[in-house]
Parts: C-alpha cells; sequence; structure tokens
C-alpha cells in the first residue's frame, strides 16, 4: 500500500521546488524584459544620434565641395605673390610720378608768378 504521509512530505518539496523555480523564472524573465526595453530605448538613441550626425556630415561635405583644395591654394598664393610683386613695381613708378608732379608744381609757383599768368 502507499504511504501518504511520505507521498504529503514529497509532494511540499516538489511544491515548495516549483515556487522556488518559478520565482527564479519570474525574475529572470522581468530582468530579461527590463534589459529589453532598455536595450530597445539605447538602440532608439542611437538611431537617432546617427541620423543627426548623418546630416552633419552631409552638410560638412556640402560646404566641403566649396572649399578650395590644396592645389588651388597654392595657386592662391602664387596669384598672390604675383600680385604683390605688381603693386611694388606700381609703387616705384607713383614714387616717381609723385617727384615728377612735385617739380612741376614748384617749377609752376616759381615761374607762373613772373610771367604774369597769376
Amino acid at each position: 500500500m502507499i504511504d501518504l504521509s511520505l507521498m504529503k512530505d514529497w509532494l511540499g518539496v516538489i511544491s515548495t521546488c516549483i515556487a522556488v523555480l518559478t520565482a527564479i523564472y519570474a525574475w529572470l524573465t522581468k530582468r530579461a524584459a527590463d534589459n529589453s526595453r532598455e536595450l530597445k530605448d539605447l538602440t532608439t538613441k542611437v538611431t537617432e544620434l546617427a541620423t543627426a550626425t548623418d546630416k552633419r556630415l552631409g552638410k560638412i561635405e556640402a560646404d566641403m565641395k566649396h572649399m578650395p583644395d590644396a592645389e588651388a591654394l597654392v595657386e592662391l598664393k602664387l596669384a598672390l605673390a604675383d600680385m604683390k610683386g605688381s603693386f611694388g613695381r606700381f609703387e616705384e613708378k607713383m614714387a616717381a610720378v609723385s617727384r615728377t608732379v612735385v617739380r612741376v608744381e614748384e617749377f609752376l609757383l616759381k615761374n607762373g608768378g613772373e610771367r604774369g599768368d597769376r
């Protein structure tokens, strides 16, 4: 015959084990749900940051298309040096013209009064 008290004791142990395992399972699944939610939030943030970064990078690339490259800067530097030299020669010529104008003015001031043209 089956001993009911032994069966009762084993059923108590088995139910306790089931309760403990259920609690562990609930705890693990709750953590998994929390982790899943946090992972979803993190994925959303990363996607938003990637979109914003892509937009900023697009703007930078568009601006870079209009900027001169290294060769253009070298050409610009050479053109400016050439212009500086041209302006230097122009300055020398203008100084000579200025000296001539001053001499002509002095001559006219001295000799203009003698002829009565004033």
